[in-house]
């Protein structure tokens, strides 16, 4: 993140993405617009993956929830792309958070925490976590959780689909909603990949102002 960023985090939170349908089950589902009608069959060995979630506003269970964040195709081959699967998985994500900071869902922090431990791996103490979790009951989700994507390139090698980040696209968004520091966020400070014109790839070098 440091690398791609400039920007040093203090903390990290690691969130399997399992641990999401587990929520949505412990807070009695997530009312969510899903976008449009989502049918999608994999049969093959190791995914057996069957999406099917009929658009509008409908209360999802945990496991209506892992198939519209996971939807990425329907059976005759349309795709939507990482830009509009990732649009999909934030509203999503900000649907969850507006349920989960609801006063009364402080009822069910044990169940909660049974889910966390078992999903989440953090390297903040549990005395900030409950505390982080105590002050945000409540928040207006809306307003005050904000997600940041910017632009990208849909590349590929060796058959491997990779994202190519935009370099002016990302510092605008660092500067704008990231950056901590006094100083901007520059080019010289980021590591990114970035494409020959004979389709080889190369790396930019970082020099982290805070290392």
């Amino acid at each position: 993140v440091s690398r791609l960023t400039g920007v040093y985090p203090d903390f990290y939170v690691l969130v399997q993405w399992e641990a999401i349908g587990k929520l949505v089950d412990a807070v009695g589902g997530v009312e969510f617009e899903v976008p449009f009608d989502m049918d999608y069959d994999d049969d093959t060995p190791g995914q057996d993956l069957h999406i099917h979630q009929k658009a509008g506003l409908r209360l999802l269970n945990g496991q209506d929830a892992m198939e519209v964040i996971r939807y990425r195709q329907d059976n005759n081959g349309r795709k939507i792309y990482d830009d509009g699967r990732i649009k999909i998985q934030q509203d999503f994500l900000k649907a969850v958070a507006e349920k989960c900071l609801q006063p009364q869902i402080v009822l069910k922090i044990p169940e909660l925490a049974e889910i966390f431990t078992q999903n989440v791996v953090p390297d903040l103490p549990l005395n900030n976590i409950i505390y982080f979790a105590q002050q945000a009951v409540g928040m207006d989700v809306e307003n005050s959780i904000k997600f940041y994507t910017p632009e990208f390139d849909n590349v590929f090698y060796n058959g491997a689909s990779m994202v190519v980040l935009k370099q002016k696209a990302l510092l605008e968004v660092v500067n704008s909603g990231l950056n901590p520091y006094l100083d901007q966020v520059t080019a010289q400070d980021l590591q990114l990949i970035y494409q020959n014109k004979d389709g080889t790839f190369g790396v930019t070098n970082a020099a982290l102002a805070d290392a």
